[in-house]
């Protein structure tokens, strides 16, 4: 998936937000306390892993998508353009 930097700002109906804080947010609200696990997949072009990430049964990257707080990264999985849909 691809997310908000926690600092980066968005534009909605001309008005600027804090979407970075906003998606960490939900994300903290996803995770709850939570145990995260992942399952490393690919490493991007930096070097950074790509990976599955869980809390419970619920897959965190889709659940952003479908709640709109990240998009599907199709440069890397299609996993997630049915959520983005």
């Amino acid at each position: 998936i691809d997310a908000p930097e926690s600092r980066q700002a968005c534009r909605a109906a001309g008005v600027d937000y804090p979407c970075g804080q906003r998606a960490t947010a939900h994300l903290r609200t996803l995770v709850a306390g939570r145990e995260v696990r992942c399952v490393p997949r690919a490493r991007d072009r930096w070097g950074r892993v790509v990976a599955v990430c869980r809390v419970g049964g619920l897959d965190l990257g889709a659940a952003m998508v479908r709640d709109g707080w990240a998009l599907a990264y199709v440069r890397y999985s299609r996993d997630y353009v049915g959520e983005e849909q």
